[in-house]
């Protein structure tokens, strides 16, 4: 494995002098892999019900997934203190159910009734851990991956009502609910012996199995189940009943409203987008706006705490243009948050300010020719 020459590598680096030096970034180096054997069963039909065309499917499918991931254990100073290596399995069987009611050429109502797996990332299931000491404080901060994190299931069902019209028209309506099992949260625990993290106390010259960390950080699967419910609304069309050249602006528009029993990671509780374009063969232009309410990055075992972090929601907006200089050749002029949206962090139960910063807007200009 490439990576476990690192080691060997590095001490032969600039600086070094062939001693081995300090490792740097080793709490990154890490490798996870996965293999899966899956099979799967499915019936298409295609036929009426109370006089209208009725389709669908449905199907199972099983899974065997084993992992097994390796990582380095870095200490204070970056001091390299060994590999640890873990192994892990899970398998079950997701079946699914989809079907469309055509009550007119245009004028569609779907169902469907899914359990679905979600697999956490690779990252997240790395075997390895780090700790470092403040030099003024004297507090310690660990972290680590979790091996053991199992991918999270869903059982969800979908009711959707879609009218077509027009060459792109579209105008859509769903609710959905979600019951959540084995949800893959971030949890940080404040003041913790070093002998609950997982993390080994020798990576902090002279602290023992008791020493407190102040705060220890990592992934986990959250007990229990979480239920959420929602609605989707959306619409698109383009303008083509309008006069030349008004005929050519078109637009783009989603709605999404989440009611969930308890704060998830990731998820929040309203968010929509809208897009209005102009575009013709040769040139065109649009303007996006997008927009999510509050949400929760870190949250612990489900319950608001001192140790949740989140972020204050925020809008952006963005616009896009492109011109055909030639057959196959376009430039593309890009800009991503134009009003320089502040991206602002917060923790504890009353949300305190954590952090706040601002990226700036960003312009690209693009060449591209195709052949």
């Amino acid at each position: 494995k490439a990576f476990k020459k690192y080691n060997e590598y590095h001490r032969f680096g600039p600086n070094t002098d062939g001693t081995g030096g300090a490792l740097q970034d080793i709490e990154n180096v890490y490798e996870t892999t996965e293999e899966t054997i899956s099979e799967y069963v499915q019936m298409d039909w295609d036929s009426e019900l109370a006089g209208k065309r009725f389709r669908g499917n449905i199907g199972l499918r099983g899974y065997q997934t084993d992992t097994h991931s390796t990582g380095w254990i870095q200490g204070d100073s970056y001091a390299y203190l060994g590999t640890t290596d873990v192994e892990g399995s899970y398998s079950g069987v997701l079946p699914a159910l989809n079907t469309v009611l055509e009550l007119a050429p245009d004028l569609l109502v779907r169902f469907s009734a899914t359990k679905n797996l979600n697999r956490p990332g690779l990252g997240s299931m790395a075997a390895e851990g780090s700790a470092f000491q403040d030099s003024d404080s004297g507090e310690i901060t660990a972290s680590r991956g979790n091996p053991n994190l199992k991918p999270y299931k869903d059982t969800t069902l979908d009711l959707a009502v879609e009218y077509y019209f027009g060459e792109v028209g579209l105008l859509s309506a769903s609710v959905f609910q979600k019951k959540i099992t084995n949800y893959i949260g971030s949890q940080t625990l404040e003041n913790v012996p070093f002998s609950q993290t997982g993390v080994p106390f020798t990576t902090i010259p002279g602290a023992t199995a008791d020493t407190i960390v102040s705060e220890f950080s990592m992934p986990i699967n959250v007990e229990g189940s979480n239920r959420l419910t929602g609605v989707e609304l959306a619409a698109q069309t383009q303008f083509s009943f309008l006069p030349a050249p008004f005929d050519n602006i078109g637009a783009v528009a989603n709605y999404t409203y989440v009611d969930a029993e308890e704060a998830l990671t990731g998820v929040s509780k309203t968010s929509y987008n809208a897009t209005l374009y102009y575009e013709t063969s040769r040139w065109g232009v649009r303007g996006s706006l997008s927009h999510r309410a509050r949400w929760y990055s870190g949250v612990n075992d489900s319950v608001m705490s001192a140790s949740t972090r989140g972020f204050e929601g925020g809008t952006y907006i963005d616009a896009a243009a492109f011109f055909n200089i030639a057959d196959g050749l376009q430039l593309s002029l890009d800009a991503i948050n134009l009003t320089n949206q502040e991206d602002t962090q917060f923790w504890g139960q009353n949300r305190y300010l954590y952090n706040q910063n601002q990226s700036g807007a960003t312009y690209m200009v693009g060449l591209s020719y195709k052949f």
